[in-house]
């Protein structure tokens, strides 16, 4: 068994120091895109956007929802509609038994709960 030198403990915590300040950067790096991601992409409700437009060009709700192009109808997933996307999750659970039956349910669950269970009536 072989004890290390002073000379080669110095270079390995150096090592451990480049390692650590490197990973340090990458995590920030990463806060940082997070960051900005939250800033640049959020949702808003067609009340809000119209709102919004009435404040910013100082006219009412109706012109403002005239000057809007689309909104859309329905909220859609995969080019369908949120209540046959949670039918389909649903048909497909039946076939997984155990952990990923469990999954399923939590994450259909999840899509119900979420943001669309104002709009979702199954």
């Amino acid at each position: 068994m072989a004890i290390a030198t002073t000379e080669e403990l110095r270079e390995a915590s150096d090592k451990l120091e480049d390692v650590a300040e490197s990973q340090e950067d990458a995590e920030n790096d990463l806060d940082n895109l997070f960051s900005s991601l939250q800033k640049a992409l959020f949702i808003q409700s067609e009340h809000e956007i119209v709102r919004r437009i009435c404040k910013d060009y100082n006219i009412n709700a109706s012109q403002a929802k005239r000057n809007i192009e689309v909104f859309p109808p329905k909220y859609q997933m995969y080019e369908q509609d949120i209540p046959a996307v949670i039918k389909t999750l649903r048909k497909e659970r039946r076939s997984l038994k155990g952990q990923y039956r469990d999954n399923m349910t939590k994450s259909i669950d999840s899509l119900i709960e979420g943001s669309f269970s104002n709009n979702c009536r199954l």
